[in-house]
């Protein structure tokens, strides 16, 4: 049974606390809808991202939107240097510029 439903069951004397449920439920909302437009919080990782030496690799991203960033989270090699090539809502070309292995957040 869902939280939010709970005011149907009150007893008549504790029927105030019907308005008290209406109020929290919509800041929960609220605080959901907040937390959904920050872009960082609502990424993907991708793990394992292989470049076999310097050259671009396509990386599906899975955000299903264009993605509005990316942080390497994870490197295994001391000096890569990474730079976008293009990007759309499924894919990003990214290019290394040394053989590497990543873990990047796509947000």
């Amino acid at each position: 049974m869902s939280f939010f439903r709970l005011s149907r069951f009150l007893l008549p004397e504790n029927r105030h606390l019907e308005s008290q449920l209406e109020v929290f439920r919509k800041e929960l909302e609220d605080a959901g809808r907040r937390l959904d437009a920050i872009p960082f919080l609502n990424g993907k990782l991708v793990e394992g991202l292989s470049f076999p030496s310097a050259a671009n690799l396509t990386v599906y991203h899975g955000l299903g939107r264009v993605p509005r960033g990316w942080i390497i989270v994870r490197d295994q090699v001391q000096l890569c240097v990474l730079y976008e090539v293009s990007r759309d809502a499924n894919t990003i070309v990214l290019h290394s510029n040394f053989a590497a292995t990543l873990d990047v957040w796509f947000f």
